[in-house]
């Protein structure tokens, strides 16, 4: 692993248990698959932690994804990896369903190899963790209402300049079942 690039998986980790007792699920990943979209289809609400090297050492920034029907390309299906876009479009074109998505993406300092976090993105790492679970708690409609505000305050401050941020390989993805 590479240091703060594996923030995401780490927060899935943790929120694992939480959301599996709320009926939810969290996947812990490194890369984002072709085989994530059955997963997706399923999901009422998916949130994707990323780790970002355009914002500032943990700096968080939320961020509605919406599915481009136009994503899906040779690449996603048979690629690696994929990206949350393409992984919702690709949902909606095997299981006609996309669920609400945002990106939570996280800003990196360090991407040394080893596990540690930096200070920073530690401290990102918690703040995340508190509000994803609390999320969880919440009834569809205030989570729905939440999710908005949080990403609203993303595009407010100027954190969000472009829907193509520069993601690294390391994601995480929560949902919550049907």
């Amino acid at each position: 692993m590479r240091g703060d690039d594996g923030v995401g998986v780490r927060i899935a980790t943790v929120l694992e248990p939480a959301l599996a007792a709320r009926g939810g699920v969290a996947i812990a990943t490194h890369q984002l698959l072709p085989e994530h979209a059955e997963s997706i289809s399923r999901a009422r609400v998916v949130i994707v932690v990323d780790a970002s090297c355009t914002l500032a050492a943990g700096r968080v920034a939320w961020r509605k994804l919406r599915d481009d029907k136009d994503a899906v390309t040779i690449q996603t299906v048979l690629g690696h990896h994929g990206d949350p876009v393409s992984l919702l479009a690709l949902s909606r074109t095997l299981y006609d369903q996309a669920p609400k998505a945002v990106l939570v993406s996280i800003g990196v300092h360090s991407l040394a190899l080893g596990d540690k976090l930096s200070p920073a993105v530690a401290r990102a790492e918690g703040r995340v963790i508190r509000q994803i679970a609390a999320l969880a708690k919440q009834p569809a409609r205030a989570r729905m209402s939440t999710l908005r505000r949080l990403c609203a305050a993303g595009c407010k401050r100027g954190l969000i300049k472009s829907s193509a941020a520069k993601l690294s390989p390391g994601r995480a993805s929560t949902h919550r079942k049907r």
